[in-house]
């Protein structure tokens, strides 16, 4: 199954990252770490939430 999601994320012109409301940091991070992850592959990769990030979500790189 894990292959499968590997494959289907590095194949696509596109992706889509939805976190839920009020995410914990933990869930940001790892949201952030695939959105930059398959950026910098050229990938076109949108990141959203329902809710603002908080200002300790702010020191993460890429939260903007």
């Amino acid at each position: 199954m894990t292959s499968d999601i590997l494959t289907s994320l590095t194949s696509a012109a596109s992706v889509a990252i939805y976190l839920p409301p009020d995410p914990s940091f933990s869930l940001v991070a790892a949201g952030l770490g695939v959105y930059l992850s398959l950026k910098s592959k050229g990938t076109s990769v949108d990141i959203v939430c329902p809710t603002p990030m908080t200002v300790a979500e702010s020191r993460l790189i890429g939260v903007d």
